[in-house]
């Protein structure tokens, strides 16, 4: 199982952005954004071990 993590400077993370996503996926990564499962992490408390 693969994680792919995107961080968002907002809190809101907009239609457009995960458009914006998708592209770099397909061009970089040759992914499907529709291939991946969506996990919201925003409730997350703050870790120390990547930046917030």
């Amino acid at each position: 199982r693969h994680f792919l993590w995107v961080w968002s400077k907002s809190t809101s993370f907009a239609q457009s952005d995960e458009q914006d996503v998708a592209q770099v996926l397909r061009s970089k990564l040759n992914v499907n954004i529709n291939d991946l499962t969506r996990v919201d992490f925003n409730n997350c408390p703050p870790r120390r071990d990547y930046p917030n």
